[in-house]
């Protein structure tokens, strides 16, 4: 979950890696769960905007979520689905 707009978009530039293709950012939470989602809870993070074309990190994913865990912070993309018609 995370607050869009303009006055909640936080800067870019020089916080992520070029490669990644980052465009926007947005402080916001994502959940977390032991196996079998067990004892859920939100964690602060940052969603993030992608140009899509992440120069193979990202294989076309525009968005992401970058979770911030103690110690660490790890980056989940996610990609759009194309369904038959």
């Amino acid at each position: 979950r995370a607050k869009i707009g303009r006055g909640c978009k936080l800067p870019h530039r020089g916080i992520y890696p070029d490669e990644l293709g980052v465009i926007a950012r947005y402080k916001g939470q994502g959940r977390l769960a032991e196996p079998g989602f067990r004892n859920p809870q939100w964690i602060d993070g940052e969603l993030v905007l992608l140009d899509g074309k992440g120069g193979g990190h990202g294989n076309g994913a525009q968005l992401g979520f970058v979770y911030s865990v103690p110690e660490r912070h790890f980056l989940v993309l996610f990609n759009q689905l194309k369904l038959k018609d």
